[in-house]
């Protein structure tokens, strides 16, 4: 902090001050940095009505203004003397004549004027008081004789000298009134500025006033409260606190204003005098400022101007007594020009400013931005006829100041400049110098390090510019140095111009290996515009022996920006050159792709054309402005080296063009040469490589050509990522011979690491009289003469070859891709149902038809199979799986032999929704031992767990557990009953099965939950069966049990909700809901049993619907024309449904079936073939059940009338007859009007 200016030695115990009568109030500070021409200086008269209104003197009997003086002495007289004393100067301003004359008539006179003025003050409260009223007569007079002439005053003067006698007792009693009146106030005024703070209402509203003269009509000034408190240690002190002031520029509140006042100044009348001004937490928010449409000021009298304001300010300032102006707590915004920018905020701040004689003034700033602080100081000192104003600032953060987002935090700059002026105010010299390093400028993707910048500058009045010195500036691995001149505005040129010459440049990017690039001269000239924040360079060149680089640009940083053009060309520049000439944050995924696929070569002739908006200077090349003018760059180049698509070598000779426009990246290769590993030199032609939108983050690429030569080399390309044809084919590129000639497409993510799922590509290959010396997949193949075409997903050879010694046709068809079908040596091999045999691979009846098999035999002894199950047919008995021929199927394992043990280990089988992984251990005669498979997934969404143990007792123990399990084949299954060969042969093996799975998805999107199965079963016969769970939908109970007993085993059944069981088994989708009960036995002739459910309902049934519209319409006619409409949702609810059964085989048999509702009954019987899915029933509809049935409940009549028991008076007979998933609906009409006993002659039988 700085200190504030020493006290001038010597005189008086008060400072010494120039014009010590004149008060802040008479020149405010602020008068300083008025013009000139209209400043109230130290020796103008201040102008009537300027700074606010006038302030009267003080009264003394007026405790709430300040300026009541306090008196160490206990008498009254002395009390009083103080009090009167600006009372008596105000009276001797008035009549100097009577002050001075007369002092001994004065003394006189001066205890009647007291008296006077503090009866006045009193508010005439004695007005009666006959030696007041005396008093006042004696004071009028006084007043009187004081505006008379100096023969008045001596007459006065006699006449008081002649009464003073007789009014000794009147003067006493008035001394006393004084006392009483004016000093105990004044002594209790005394002790309250001792005690604390005083409040002072009417200083609140004159200093309201002033501060609402300075924010104008459109403004506001407030202040909550003014104090004035006198303290042992700083004397007289007033506050002024939660002040406040808003206008159309700005709103300020600041907590307190602390004035130190000058308290003997005050005290004598020499005026309100401040030592000091502390400005505590002040928040100053701007209003958004419109941009300047004054002319600036030449930068030279602008200095000048700046340096006679400063002088200003600090003889002003030390003139009126101010010493120190601090300010504690600060934050000021300041909103920018950039539409939804954030503001610029200054926290925290700090500021101390001193004034000292001679026109000094020293100040300091320290504050926070963005959580950095930075610090800034000022001074002027004014020493031998020379004076010299100094700014410095560090550590200001530029991303933050300038509200640049392309600027990183850590990046800051230095600032300092001098100036120097002569006695008669005239500058006479200027120096500065910007250190600015030590952050990034994110221009592009990866951004510019700039390591440091020292830029220094000085004014040359004779050459009436500045000069910048050689200033060095580091960025990256580059360095250049920078020289010139800057010209200031005039009349002609509003703008700053700048000559910039480049005697040291040295290009060396950091993503670029390499000898630097040296320019041997550069010049870069252009104009700045601070008002407008624009920049133009309207030229720069650069040569490097006969290469030439000429551009030019523009740059806007205003409200709109940033936005820029840059226009450039080149002529006969190395690649070496142009390619550390481009700015890394100019096109950077353009630039990226040119450093990673060109090497070397000449550019004869190239130019480039940029548009730039805010958005290419975010750092994130996705962002894209949709209204932006695409970067366009034309180039030729020859002699080029280049590479070809990822992990390919290097082509050279490369003679071709370079084109960039609407973001997209085209080159022609029209000519070059590779070379191979292996197999010599091969011609490139027609190579075109076409990108993506070079502002996406990822950059895709179209890559096509021709490449012919040695089928050695070309083999050796194929085998490289992203293709990697040949490892597929098992085909050694060394071991080939031959000539060949490959067209190729790419297209996919350029990455330096290729995801080969990413990249679609395709090879037309012709091969002429290829051999491999080596084996191919185990297989010899010579003279070959093979078209091959392959993509991403397949592969295909065709032609003829020497296989094995056999001459062979080939047509091979390779699968490529992690999930196809397995690879074959060279060729594919069909082997029959024989062939398998005779290799060990008969399967029985579970796979059928041919099917392409790869074995190799592996170094350890074991066999690894691949197995193509394509053209075959393959069967899981007992689960309702089957894999027809066509469908993609595919088996691998690999199989060891010991001791007459097979075991297949690594087993996997993948086909249409199949999942199988697992080992497998068969004994001599290939009978099941063990099966342990870890997935074992029959349809998508499958997640089981299976293991079979032959048991000791013969038989097997399976354990099945498992999140999920698709049922609906097993069901399918089960319904149509297991009658083929592999069924036979299985025989009568028993099982254990013990399966806990927590969903067991069947038909109609029903499922059963928690689901726990024990059971035990020989072939088809169930002998201990124990299952329960729950429904999915209402999470009702479902349990079935099969117990053993003495005349056959018990089946017993239950659920919750029928309809959703029905669904689940795709039985009956309409029914909802019903408690159903089965109870059956079950015996060597089959089973029979009933079941029963009720409180149900079918929703809309054709078939039952048809029916209750033929009965309704014919119980109408029947009602003698009576209309009878049942309600259209009673014939869907039902009371029970009562079913008698008996299965015989494959054969349900319906004995009788009852049906009972409300609005709607039946009766029926029939068959349904659960093998084939026929279904056969008959029986009675019968409307309006409850009361319909009543007739044949009646005995006799009820027979006759109704039909029976479970019969009615109206009632259709009906037959249902075909596939139970679409049976064929059949009734007679006639049976609708025929009673009882009589419509059994229609019924169907």
């Amino acid at each position: 902090m700085e200190q504030p200016p020493e006290e001038p030695k010597g005189g008086d115990a008060s400072r010494q001050r120039v014009d010590p009568a004149r008060s802040v109030e008479d020149a405010p500070l602020e008068a300083a940095m008025a013009p000139a021409d209209s400043a109230a200086g130290p020796g103008n008269a201040a102008p009537e009505n300027g700074g606010g209104p006038a302030t009267a003197p003080p009264s003394a009997g007026d405790p709430a203004r300040p300026g009541s003086g306090t008196s160490s002495s206990d008498e009254p007289a002395n009390i009083v003397e103080d009090a009167v004393k600006p009372i008596k100067r105000e009276a001797d301003h008035k009549s100097d004549a009577t002050h001075k004359p007369h002092e001994a008539g004065h003394k006189a006179h001066e205890p009647h004027k007291a008296a006077h003025k503090a009866h006045e003050a009193s508010n005439k409260a004695h007005e009666a008081t006959h030696g007041a009223h005396k008093a006042r007569k004696a004071g009028h007079k006084a007043k009187g004789a004081g505006a008379d002439a100096d023969g008045h005053a001596d007459s006065a003067h006699a006449h008081a000298h002649r009464r003073r006698r007789r009014r000794r007792m009147w003067f006493h009693l008035s001394g006393a009134c004084a006392g009483l009146f004016v000093g105990v106030p004044v002594a209790l005024l005394a002790v309250a500025f001792v005690v604390g703070p005083f409040r002072v209402d009417m200083l609140r509203s004159e200093v309201e006033s002033v501060l609402q003269t300075l924010v104008g009509r459109e403004g506001k000034a407030a202040i909550g409260s003014a104090e004035v408190s006198i303290g042992w240690q700083h004397g007289l002190v007033m506050y002024l606190n939660d002040v406040s002031m808003s206008g159309p520029v700005a709103n300020a509140s600041i907590r307190r204003i602390t004035f130190d006042i000058d308290a003997t100044a005050f005290l004598v009348g020499a005026g309100l005098k401040v030592h000091s001004i502390a400005i505590e937490s002040p928040n100053v928010k701007f209003a958004v400022l419109q941009p300047a449409t004054f002319r600036r000021p030449e930068p030279v009298a602008l200095l000048e101007l700046l340096n006679e304001r400063l002088e200003r300010v600090a003889t002003l300032a030390y003139d009126r007594g101010l010493e120190q102006v601090t300010l504690v707590g600060g934050r000021l915004e300041v909103p920018r020009q950039q539409p939804e920018a954030p503001p610029l905020v200054l926290d925290s701040t700090a500021i101390t400013v001193a004034a000292a004689a001679g026109g000094e003034l020293r100040g300091r700033l320290v504050s926070m931005l963005d959580r950095q602080q930075w610090t800034a100081s000022f001074s002027r000192i004014a020493q031998n006829g020379t004076t010299v104003v100094k700014v410095d600032a560090e550590d200001v953060g530029i991303a933050s100041l300038l509200g640049l987002n392309f600027v990183s935090q850590d990046l800051t700059i230095a600032p300092k400049a001098e100036g120097r002026f002569d006695a008669t105010g005239k500058a006479t010299g200027f120096t500065a110098s910007l250190n600015v390093g030590g952050g990034y400028i994110r221009l592009g993707e990866d951004g510019t390090f700039l390591q440091r910048a020292d830029i220094a500058v000085a004014w040359r009045p004779a050459e009436g510019d500045i000069a910048i010195t050689p200033s060095p500036i580091l960025f990256g691995g580059s360095e250049v140095t920078l020289a010139g001149t800057v010209r200031a505005p005039d009349a002609d040129n509003p703008r700053w111009t700048f000559d910039l010459t480049l005697p040291r440049a040295r290009f060396a990017p950091v993503d670029i290996p390499g000898d630097p690039a040296i320019l041997q001269s550069a010049v870069v000239q252009g104009t700045v515009d601070p008002a407008t924040r624009s920049l133009v360079l309207s030229k720069i060149e650069a040569t490097a022996g006969d290469q030439r680089a000429e551009a030019s640009g523009a740059f806007d940083f205003g409200p709109n920006g940033p936005r820029g053009r840059f226009d450039g060309q080149l002529t006969n520049v190395a690649y070496s050159m142009f390619i550390r000439l481009w700015p890394s944050f100019i096109v950077t995924p353009g630039r990226k792709w040119v450093i990673e696929n060109i090497i070397d070569g000449v550019i004869p002739t190239a130019t480039m054309r940029l548009r730039m908006t805010p958005l290419d200077f975010d750092s994130d090349p996705t962002t894209v402005s949709p209204d932006a003018t695409p970067a366009h760059l034309d180039m030729t180049f020859e002699n080029a080296s280049m590479k070809l698509p990822p992990k390919l070598p290097i082509a050279t000779n490369g003679v071709g063009t370079l084109n960039m426009d609407n973001n997209i990246l085209t080159a022609k290769v029209a000519t070059a040469t590779t070379e191979a590993a292996r197999g010599g030199p091969l011609a490139v032609t027609d190579v075109t490589v076409v990108t993506s939108d070079l502002r996406t983050r990822h950059l895709d690429a179209t890559i096509s050509g021709t490449i012919s030569g040695a089928a050695a080399g070309i083999a050796t390309l194929a085998d490289d990522e992203p293709i990697s044809a040949m490892k597929p084919l098992g085909i050694d590129p060394a071991a080939v011979s031959g000539q060949a000639k490959v067209t190729f497409w790419l297209s996919g993510p350029m990455e330096n690491v290729i995801d080969r799922t990413l990249i679609k590509w395709k090879i037309d290959a012709a091969l002429q009289d290829v051999s491999s010396s080596s084996p191919i997949k185990d297989h010899v193949i010579k003279d070959a003469t093979v078209d091959i075409k392959a993509d991403t997903t397949n592969l295909t050879l065709k032609g003829t070859a020497n296989i094995d010694g056999l001459a062979a046709k080939v047509d091979l068809s390779q699968p490529i891709g992690p999930d196809a079908a397995p690879g074959h040596s060279g060729v594919t091999v069909e082997l029959s149902e024989a062939d398998r045999k005779a290799r060990g691979l008969d399967y029985g009846g579970l796979l059928t038809g041919p099917v392409g098999a790869t074995m190799v035999d592996n170094s350890d002894g074991t066999k690894s199979f691949t197995i193509d199950l394509k053209k075959a047919s393959l069967t899981i008995p007992g689960i309702g799986w089957t894999k027809g021929p066509g469908v993609a199927a595919l088996a691998t394992f690999d199989m060891s032999e010991k001791d007459g043990i097979v075991t297949l280990s690594r087993l996997n089988l993948a086909a249409d929704g199949v999942s199988i992984v697992g080992n497998v251990t068969l004994d001599g005669k290939n009978g099941l031992q063990r099966a342990d498979f870890s997935q074992f997934s029959l349809r998508p969404g499958d997640i089981l767990k299976v293991r079979a143990e032959r048991m000791s007792s013969n038989g097997y123990a399976i354990t099945i557990t498992g999140d999920n399990y698709d049922a609906r084949g097993l069901i399918q299954q089960l319904k149509k009953g297991w009658q083929d060969k592999s069924s036979q042969a299985a025989g009568k093996v028993p099982l254990k099965i013990d399966a806990k799975v927590a969903r067991i998805v069947g038909f109609g999107s029903a499922s059963l939950n928690n689901v726990e199965l024990k059971a035990s079963l020989t072939g088809d016969t169930v002998s201990k069966l124990d299952l329960t769970g729950v429904t999915g939908a209402g999470g009702a109970g479902v349990a079935v049990k099969i117990a053993p007993g003495d005349s056959g085993s018990m089946l017993t059944a239950s659920t919750g909700d029928t309809g959703q069981v029905l669904r689940f088994l795709d039985l009956y989708k309409r029914l909802i809901g019903g408690n159903g009960q089965i109870r059956a036995r079950m015996t060597d002739a089959g089973t029979a049993g009933a079941t029963t459910v009720t409180s149900f309902s079918v929703d809309q049934d054709p078939g039952l619907q048809e029916m209750v519209a033929t009965a309704a319409k014919k119980t109408a006619e029947k009602a003698a024309g009576q209309r009878v409409q049942a309600p259209p949702d009673a014939a869907s609810r039902f009371e029970s449904l009562d079913i008698t059964f008996r299965v015989n085989g494959s054969v349900l048999q319906i004995i009788d079936a009852v049906l009972r509702g409300e609005s709607s009954g039946g009766s029926a019987n029939g068959t349904l073939n659960l093998t084939t899915q026929q279904l056969s029933l008959a029986g009675t509809f019968i409307p309006i059940f409850a009361i319909n049935n009543l007739f044949g409940r009646i005995p006799i009549i009820g027979e006759i009338l109704g039909g029976g028991r479970d019969g009615g008076l109206i009632g259709v007979t009906f037959k249902l007859e075909g596939p139970l998933a679409n049976p064929t609906l059949s009734y007679n009409p006639i049976s609708g009007v025929t009673p009882g006993i009589l419509r059994r002659i229609f019924e169907y039988n």
